[in-house]
């Protein structure tokens, strides 16, 4: 569902994330302390306005991330200490998957704005694996196969948006 939504859907513009229900909730225990905005001069968590200290969003959206990064990681860690009999490794490679996951969100957003078609390449991966995890059941796919599609529609993606643009347009870029 996400990879065939993200196809379809525009190019991000401003939300008004004021009736979110999180932001509701927040806003209800915090008062008017919470700002219903994002310091964009300061890219400040917090402000001093009015003689008292308010929160921005940006408090808001680093809490869910965090929350989020835990459930997840709990979520894997028990997943994979059923699977692999060394403890250590299992932990290991789950806490570096955390520190790692952010900063492999900036690094695929800035390719996505540097390569065109590499949008397009996600969402057939996230359909693909979607797929695989549906149909699992039925189809057993090698470990090395799926590899192999992921780099392969990567790779495509990357050199279609070398052929569609001008090199030196994609150079400038990076």
């Amino acid at each position: 569902y996400s990879g065939i939504m993200a196809v379809w859907e525009d190019e991000e513009g401003e939300e008004d994330l004021s009736g979110l229900y999180s932001v509701r909730a927040v806003k209800f225990m915090m008062g008017s302390r919470l700002l219903s905005d994002y310091d964009i001069d300061g890219k400040q968590l917090f402000v001093l306005r009015d003689g008292k200290t308010h929160a921005t969003l940006l408090v808001l959206v680093i809490c869910v991330l965090e929350i989020t990064d835990v459930l997840f990681a709990v979520d894997s860690v028990s997943a994979k200490v059923a699977q692999i009999d060394n403890q250590y490794t299992a932990y290991s490679s789950s806490v570096l998957a955390i520190f790692g996951l952010r900063a492999m969100f900036f690094v695929l957003h800035d390719l996505v704005d540097c390569f065109e078609l590499l949008k397009v390449g996600l969402c057939i991966i996230l359909i693909f694996i979607g797929m695989q995890l549906m149909l699992a059941k039925w189809v057993q796919l090698a470990s090395s196969t799926v590899c192999m599609v992921i780099v392969s529609v990567m790779m495509a993606c990357i050199l279609g948006s070398f052929a569609k643009k001008p090199q030196q347009e994609i150079i400038d870029k990076i």
